[in-house]
């Protein structure tokens, strides 16, 4: 583990004490823990859960994962009784994140999801950088109890304190995130009846129709659960207010999403109101007359405000428009058959299945079942097409169509921003049926006539995958990727890497496989992965996860679904090792291919940088000279060890920190590895120098010095007529940090002559000179 010091055991104990029982800020109830077993051919990652209200405050701790680790009953026997016996240190890894989440990315820096997520390596605390919104985070959730969640997946290293007794072992964890709701909308209204900005509701009812009618009333959307959503409903009337309340009330009750008013009758009504509704259905608002209407009477309309309030006491309003129709009118009646047009702008004919009563009441529904590819990208999806008996020159013979504002999936926010309907078509909008996490939609389309009748018709699309999402691949560190030089015997783990597939896990589209294109040196195996298509319980919890996320240039949709997911260990083989001097970066290419038709790829360069150790000593860039042989050496081949040798001359006249010469040596290693200094040294311990008093040792530092940069300069006085030859030793060491190496070269130092003695007689001379006599 990184930064990891001696400690004697007890500190050891004391230390990985405090990381197991650090608990997060903030979360709102106790860590719940799934157990799972665990497979033995691939390994499923330990799955922690725990919840957290949602916040628009960022950088809150969320999770410790070193305490969930601590009490997690799914480890395997051995390894949870190692932690327990504080044998091994944590340190934790980010590997993936779910698409929800790195929806708050833009598309080019999305495979830099870490810096969404602060995940502390050493105490496993979670923390995110961006305000944790339900809404945003999960907007197919919104007016819903489905959960909301955020996935994270975390590889957890193990390091043995005690080196020598145990292996390494590495641990995955897939943490879910359960993003709480907390009450922080308004219920609001939608209606596709008003020309302007307020909401405005247009509903029917017949004249001289059974006291007890019960009438649809708009239904109001609150982005929050059912828990902090709309619990009552009232009305206030704005015109006429006495005879509105002498011939209405409102009732409501809780019921399963695509019950209508007109549905329910009175022995129904009062059979759901004796019994206790759980609160997470949703309120169900009906108006219901209470008095005989004759249009003669009563007039032809009435006009009242519907105010919708949640638990907090937020409002929302919309403003209702009711119309008593004739009791002539006739309703309109869906089409046998509609046309659907294909991406190629063909078409072709769907049936409808036969137009049925509900319980016996006026509301008539009419099915059309369907497929369509996701990967569509029409807008023109069906014309629409219903017949009203009235005369169609009158406005009551006249059809309109609207999307409904119920629908059974209570999805009516997510299909709104997918569908629409304009005059007499159903329109995809751009964002279209890519990234859904259901298969199938219902889709509620209502035809009107001019005098306020219905008819329903349930388009059921069955949208089929396409393979349109290749294989993500995600890797942390890009940039500075190392593994040590000269590592036989072990393989030394290069990198995590994490690659995904959003189409449907049921689909073989969301299958891959990866690969590298050169196993020389590295090898690749696939470690962890999920979920299968036959992993019901992986698969339910993924289905409710997040948002969709549009790509650059595409517009594709990364759906609420994590699709399929593995994480690859790239590791070095342990039979070879890496030789930095010889190349000090290898790249290799990381390939995925999944198996849809046709089939999509996905690569990603490596680079890896050999990390250096020492295991070079500097050497001289000079001649060489052989050494001496011993006596006893005498004998060998003449290919004699030599020692490197430096040659200087240098007037004895020079003055003081004069640059002699320069010596100079490389280390192949690099950085601290490679840095060289130099140091002079006596040639012999107990040598001395020439022609100088065997009892005096000559030290070379007395009169020479040399630099950093290996200049040799003079710091004392020479004088040839004293010593003319110099000889001793300089040595470069290199900065390693566990082991310094040095090598040594010998310096040879002439002292040049100069005329600075005038010639002496030494003594007196006495000379006799004998001549010749003369003659």
């Amino acid at each position: 583990m990184t930064g990891r010091i001696a400690l004697g055991s007890v500190m050891d104990i004391l230390y990985l004490a405090i990381l197991f029982h650090a608990q997060p800020a903030s979360t709102n109830s106790h860590y719940r823990f799934n157990q799972t077993p665990l497979q033995s051919d691939l390994t499923r990652p330990v799955r922690f859960s725990v919840p957290v209200s949602e916040s628009n405050v960022s950088d809150q701790v969320v999770a410790n994962l070193t305490a969930l680790l601590w009490e997690n009953t799914e480890l395997p026997s051995r390894v949870s009784a190692l932690l327990h016996e504080a044998r091994f240190r944590p340190r934790y890894e980010l590997l993936d994140v779910s698409a929800n989440l790195m929806a708050n990315l833009p598309p080019q820096r999305r495979v830099n999801f870490f810096q969404l997520v602060q995940l502390e390596p050493s105490t496993g605390a979670v923390r995110f950088t961006v305000p944790l919104d339900r809404e945003r985070l999960c907007p197919d959730t919104i007016g819903t109890d489905q959960r909301c969640t955020i996935s994270l997946l975390v590889a957890i290293h193990l390091t043995p304190i005690n080196s020598s007794h145990f292996t390494p072992l590495t641990v995955y964890a897939d943490l879910t995130v359960l993003v709480l709701d907390v009450n922080d909308n308004a219920p609001y209204f939608t209606s596709s009846n008003s020309a302007d900005s307020a909401p405005l509701a247009v509903i029917t009812v017949d004249e001289e129709c059974p006291i007890g009618t019960m009438i649809q009333l708009p239904q109001a959307i609150d982005p929050d659960t059912q828990e902090h959503g709309v619990q009552r409903y009232e009305f206030h009337p704005t015109s006429t207010a006495v005879r509105v309340r002498e011939h209405f009330d409102i009732v409501q009750f809780r019921r399963q999403p695509g019950l209508r008013c007109e549905d329910v009758t009175s022995v129904q009504l009062e059979m759901i109101q004796s019994v206790a509704s759980a609160d997470t259905l949703p309120v169900v608002p009906c108006l219901r007359t209470i008095r005989r209407l004759d249009r003669e009477t009563v007039g032809d309309q009435f006009h009242f405000n519907l105010i919708a309030t949640d638990t907090n006491g937020k409002r929302g309003e919309i403003a209702v428009q009711l119309l008593v129709r004739d009791i002539n009118d006739h309703a309109p009646e869906w089409a046998t058959k509609l046309e659907l047009f294909d991406s190629s702008s063909r078409s072709h004919w769907i049936s409808a299945s036969p137009s049925d009563p509900a319980h016996g009441t006026e509301s008539r529904r009419t099915h059309y079942t369907f497929s369509v590819p996701e990967c569509t990208t029409q807008h023109k999806l069906i014309r629409l097409e219903a017949q009203d008996k009235d005369d169609p020159q009158q406005d009551g013979g006249k059809v309109t169509f609207r999307l409904s504002e119920h629908s059974p999936d209570r999805l009516i926010t997510t299909l709104r921003r997918r569908l629409f309907v304009s005059n007499n078509h159903l329109y995809l909008t751009d964002r279209g049926l890519r990234g859904l996490a259901q298969p199938n939609l219902t889709i509620v389309v209502v035809a009107s006539d001019g005098a306020g009748r219905n008819t329903e018709a349930w388009f059921h699309l069955r949208i089929e995958d396409c393979n349109d999402h290749r294989p993500m691949i995600l890797i942390q560190n890009t940039d500075h990727i190392t593994i040590p030089e000269e590592s036989t015997g072990q393989s030394h783990l290069v990198s995590l890497i994490t690659v995904r597939d959003f189409d449907l896990i049921t689909s073989p589209n969301s299958q891959f496989s990866c690969f590298l294109n050169d196993t020389t040196y590295l090898e690749l195996k696939e470690v962890v992965a999920g979920p299968k298509a036959d992993d019901r319980d992986m698969l339910h919890s993924h289905l409710h996860q997040g948002d969709e996320i549009t790509s650059a240039g595409d517009k594709e949709d990364l759906s609420s679904r994590r699709g399929r997911w593995s994480v690859y260990r790239l590791g070095s083989r342990s039979e070879i090792s890496f030789d930095r001097e010889t190349s000090a970066l290898y790249t290799v290419m990381f390939e995925c291919i999944d198996k849809g038709s046709p089939s999509l790829t996905a690569s990603r360069p490596i680079t890896i940088h050999i990390e250096d150790i020492n295991d070079n000593a500097p050497q001289f860039i000079t001649r060489c000279a052989p050494l001496p042989l011993s006596q006893n050496t005498k004998d060998l081949k003449p290919n004699r060890p030599c020692m490197p040798q430096f040659v200087f001359t240098v007037s004895e006249d020079a003055e003081r920190g004069i640059l002699i010469g320069s010596v100079r040596a490389v280390d192949l290693d690099s950085g601290e590895n490679a840095r060289v200094e130099y140091t002079l040294h006596s040639l012999h311990n107990n040598s001395t120098a020439p022609d100088s008093n065997e009892s005096e040792v000559f030290r070379p530092e007395t009169l020479f010095t040399v630099t950093l940069m290996g200049e040799l300069h003079l710091r004392g006085e020479l004088d040839r007529e004293r010593q003319s030859y110099y000889e001793f030793l300089v040595m470069a060491t290199d900065h390693g940090k566990r082991q310094r190496l040095s090598s040594t070269a010998t310096v040879q130092i002439t002292v040049a002559d100069v005329n600075d003695c005038a010639p002496v007689f030494h003594g007196d001379y006495v000379f006799e000179v004998s001549l010749p006599p003369k003659v």
